[in-house]
């Protein structure tokens, strides 16, 4: 009786603290700003991972270079100002919807879900446009 009541207290606690991880997290879809999140990731990578990595968030940013990334998939990376550890944000997009009028330089609003650091790349993938 002694260890179903120690399981069942400590099924509670390990519950409790699976619930205030999430209570950590920004709210689904938060805005935020490229520099901001760069910020976070250039200050503890760790940190921002938990706070950060598995989020979708609507990000805006100045378009440093349009490429192409495997499978002919664009990458849309955003300019980063003044870090050493982080140089830019890729933005990695399922299709091509939309690229016409992007150009380097131009401003770009995207939603996507955060990766984390490849390198001194951070990551954000199944990005779309938002209008």
């Amino acid at each position: 009786m002694k260890a179903l009541l120690v399981g069942i207290h400590l099924s509670i606690l390990l519950a409790g603290a699976a619930y205030a991880g999430a209570l950590d997290r920004p709210a689904y879809n938060k805005t935020i700003g490229v520099q901001q999140l760069a910020q976070a990731y250039e200050e503890n990578e760790f940190t921002a991972d938990q706070r950060y990595k598995g989020q979708a968030l609507a990000i805006s940013g100045t378009i440093e270079e349009i490429t192409k990334g495997e499978g002919d998939i664009p990458v849309v990376a955003l300019r980063v100002s003044r870090m050493e550890r982080v140089l830019d944000l890729r933005c990695y997009f399922a299709n091509m919807a939309g690229f016409a009028n992007l150009k380097a330089g131009g401003q770009i609003n995207v939603r996507g879900v955060v990766d984390g650091m490849r390198g001194y790349h951070l990551v954000v993938k199944n990005c779309a446009l938002v209008r």
